[in-house]
């Protein structure tokens, strides 16, 4: 059985109430490791390459690149068009 079954109406103010009650109270005992966890996030991200991209591939009649930017936690895809127009930029998306 499963006693949380109701949380899944996100309509329901119930649950909008029981959930704003259970981030604060996380809010309230994680209050005094405030400090801890920004260090442990700033040696994490020192130690993940921020620009990574992977070696181009041809798609159709494009080449194609996936990587992450700097600066972005996600990964974009970026393509240029092959042989002829070569010296164009690569366009993300």
């Amino acid at each position: 059985m499963d006693n949380y079954y109701w949380l899944r109406d996100k309509k329901n103010p119930e649950v909008k109430a029981y959930l704003e009650a259970e981030n604060a109270y996380t809010d309230a005992v994680m209050k005094p490791t405030e400090r801890l966890q920004k260090k442990l996030y700033d040696e994490m991200l020192s130690r993940i390459k921020e620009t990574d991209v992977e070696v181009p591939y041809r798609e159709g009649g494009t080449s194609t690149i996936r990587g992450r930017r700097r600066g972005s936690s996600t990964r974009s895809i970026a393509g240029r068009k092959t042989a002829r127009a070569r010296r164009r930029k690569w366009w993300w998306t």
